[in-house]
């Protein structure tokens, strides 16, 4: 279960990153972000990997808690990249 969270976290966080670049948010929302919704989205999306890795850390420990990090986060980010080709842009 764990795990699965982890997963889901570092996926939203990407997903936050992403979508703060000016690029991928007019691409998916039809406008550029502003300065404030960018750093909300830059924060939030550091805040989901930062907790992502404390879950990993804390059910894993240091040993194995980074490399089992890296492991869920980087199917996470390939996720993203594949998905948002196929998403739906913004009408326009």
């Amino acid at each position: 279960m764990t795990g699965t969270l982890a997963f889901l976290l570092a996926l939203a966080g990407l997903s936050g990153l992403c979508l703060a670049m000016d690029r991928h948010h007019r691409d998916r929302f039809g406008r550029a972000s502003g300065r404030a919704r960018r750093r909300l989205m830059q924060g939030l999306g550091w805040a989901g990997l930062a907790g992502s890795a404390a879950l990993s850390i804390l059910a894993w420990g240091w040993a194995i808690g980074p490399v089992a990090w890296f492991a869920l986060a980087t199917p996470a980010g390939l996720a993203i990249v594949f998905a948002l080709p196929w998403l739906p842009a913004a009408r326009r």
